[in-house]
């Protein structure tokens, strides 16, 4: 496989993923998102989302939403 077709495959599971997130979002009656940022090990803060709900059976779960690299550490850079 070439590298185009391999990161066209990885974006499409990427996708799939979270749609299928999504959906189970949707269906919580209570939710809350969470974000935090840390240093990795190249030391660039790095801006990480997650989504913390209540699913159908009443139990808690937690799914990554994504992680980006903060530049700036006001809440501007964050609409993009």
């Amino acid at each position: 496989m070439s590298k185009d077709s391999q990161n066209e495959f990885i974006q499409l599971l990427g996708d799939c993923v979270q749609q299928i997130n999504l959906c189970d979002i949707r269906k919580a009656s209570y939710y809350s998102i969470m974000a935090d940022s840390s240093m990795d090990s190249n030391r660039q803060d790095m801006l990480s989302v997650f989504i913390r709900f209540v699913n159908e059976l009443g139990e808690p779960e937690e799914r990554f939403v994504s992680i980006k690299q903060l530049h700036f550490k006001t809440g501007k850079i964050l609409d993009k």
